[in-house]
């Protein structure tokens, strides 16, 4: 009976630890938005627009933007490296489905969930800021809604791709799982996330533009706000990209399983 009550108070302990984490990753990140909103606000001070933004379009657009983040951000690396190191991956290999197959399901259900305490919350801020801002109507048609959607698959992809090449890759280096810092600092930096490209000094523009990471938030914020539509050339970059990032994973994989050994 102890034995019983142990375990149900190891598995209480560590579900509140679990949703504790998500809580925490929530609150992390409505203050970065909202110390990103009071800097530009203060840019703003005085002038009406600046590089043809108006306040309220870019207080909108950093809201949208960390919706975009609620919605395909993936923080996996550090406690998935941690159980390959381990050989906590044995069952996985031998089971139907393929141990990256079960990240990714696990991925998107720990998603679901967070979506579920960062967009409620997100659109309770935008609604207080559009008391005191005119932030300007979004308006929604069928073609808009598409690009967005499958804007927000790319995004979700390309963050699942980075984290889940930074696992592949512990099984060679120790603390691979370190990558998912330079992959938060690559993202908010060169995707739009921290700084709209109208705001970038012009080689960090250029950068941008030659960079797929720019279809992650930049660009899906600008095809809501009705600045940009997509062309058949983003398309055919997107997929190439996606081709290109699937490739690697699936190599990687391959050479993971022939070098893995675990004792027991």
């Amino acid at each position: 009976m102890r034995r019983y009550t142990a375990l149900i108070t190891l598995w209480f302990i560590k579900a509140l630890e679990y949703r504790s984490e998500l809580i925490v990753w929530a609150v992390l990140t409505l203050l970065n938005t909202t110390v990103l909103l009071a800097i530009w606000i203060s840019v703003f001070r005085g002038a009406d627009t600046v590089n043809g933004y108006q306040i309220g379009q870019l207080l909108q657009y950093f809201l949208l933007a960390t919706i975009i983040n609620g919605i395909t951000a993936s923080h996996f690396e550090n406690w998935r490296s941690k159980e390959v190191r381990e050989g906590k991956i044995d069952h996985y290999l031998t089971k139907p489905i393929p141990y990256p197959i079960q990240v990714l399901l696990s991925d998107i259900g720990n998603r679901s969930f967070y979506m579920m305490l960062i967009i409620p919350v997100t659109l309770a801020v935008y609604f207080v800021f559009s008391l005191f801002y005119n932030l300007g109507a979004i308006v929604w048609t069928p073609w808009s809604i598409v690009q967005f959607v499958l804007l927000l698959a790319v995004g979700y992809i390309i963050e699942f791709s980075f984290a889940l090449i930074a696992v592949f890759l512990s099984f060679w280096f120790e603390g691979a799982e370190g990558l998912e810092h330079f992959k938060w600092i690559s993202i908010s930096l060169l995707s739009g996330y921290m700084i709209p490209i109208e705001f970038m000094p012009t080689w960090m523009r250029s950068a941008v533009d030659a960079l797929p990471l720019k279809y992650m938030y930049a660009v899906p914020i600008q095809v809501i706000q009705q600045r940009l539509s997509l062309t058949v050339y983003d398309f055919v970059y997107i997929l190439s990209f996606l081709a290109g990032l699937i490739a690697v994973q699936v190599w990687l994989w391959k050479k993971a399983t022939m070098r893995y050994t675990s004792a027991g």
